[in-house]
């Protein structure tokens, strides 16, 4: 788990996941500087990307999060007709749009 804060906002956001999508995400929150260290009292947010829909994997991880009673937000890349790497920079961006709106 990657560990990034949203600058001024007291939000931790964990990118979970291998592929061409949390890769992407890991990248532009790098690339708009919103990595760094958490807060103590803060809450994360936690990203669970997949780069296809993976009922079986998401149900867990909202198991482990509502135990720890932590934010998720499952994000998968849908259109198998777009190349991974292409989709995946696609729906980062939008991601990390939503993201750096809400922490404003």
């Amino acid at each position: 788990m990657d560990g990034f804060s949203a600058q001024g906002c007291g939000c931790d956001v964990q990118v979970l996941g291998i592929g061409h999508l949390a890769a992407a995400v890991r990248v532009e929150l790098a690339r708009r500087g919103l990595r760094g260290e958490g807060e103590p009292d803060s809450r994360p947010l936690i990203l669970a990307c997949s780069d296809f829909a993976n009922p079986a994997s998401f149900k867990e991880a909202r198991r482990l999060a509502i135990e720890a009673q932590e934010l998720i937000l499952f994000v998968c890349l849908t259109d198998p007709a777009q190349p991974p790497s292409l989709l995946a920079r696609r729906e980062a961006l939008r991601v990390v749009d939503r993201i750096a709106a809400a922490t404003a």
